[in-house]
């Protein structure tokens, strides 16, 4: 149904009321601060709680994690970060690295992979020591690393598949990773 508008029945046009242009500003900065003093804090306290020794390092290692393929050259100087710290302890045995075993053996482009998914769980690993603030070898970071760089490069970088990442893909989305990592990290055995 239609209805007449105010124009219609009133000989007055309707009044456009002014707002000041300096309210519309001080709300804005009042949105701003507000944002500001609510996010930001949030934003920063991961970075709080990494020691500050170790904040560069991590941020390296952030920096490998999250693009592993146009970074692939990082986990060298990571690896041997790992080797040199006191305050780290890497273990790789051939249950939760066996790319160690292989990499010789295989095509270059194996290698690589092979490569990245060792420097994948040492930068996991580590990163979680440098993080808590804890000496201890942590199985389970670098195994969740190594599924992460493989779920980046798997069917981009490499047209091939890696039966040990994925298993731990397929451990990982039911939830039994964890359990896996435990395991692995209990056995002992530096042999290939």
């Amino acid at each position: 149904m239609w209805r007449p508008s105010v124009c219609e029945h009133s000989s007055v046009a309707p009044q456009l009321t002014r707002i000041s242009l300096g309210s519309v500003l001080e709300s804005r900065v009042r949105v701003l601060v507000l944002v500001i003093t609510c996010l930001v804090p949030r934003m920063l306290e991961g970075q709080d709680s990494i020691p500050a020794r170790n904040r560069a390092l991590v941020a390296l290692i952030d920096r490998f994690l999250a693009a592993p393929q146009s970074n692939a050259d990082l986990w060298r100087a990571i690896a041997e970060s790992a080797q040199v710290r006191s305050d780290v302890t890497v273990e790789l045995t051939p249950q939760v690295a066996p790319w160690l075993c292989t990499s010789r053996k295989t095509t270059p482009d194996r290698q690589a992979l092979s490569q990245l998914l060792v420097g994948a769980y040492i930068a996991g690993n580590m990163r979680h020591q440098l993080v808590t603030g804890a000496k201890r070898d942590e199985p389970r970071a670098g195994m969740e690393s190594v599924v992460n760089v493989y779920r980046a490069v798997s069917g981009r970088v490499f047209a091939f598949k890696d039966l040990t990442a994925e298993e731990w893909m397929v451990a990982d989305s039911l939830g039994t990773l964890p359990a896996l990592a435990d395991t692995l990290g209990r056995i002992v055995n530096p042999m290939c």
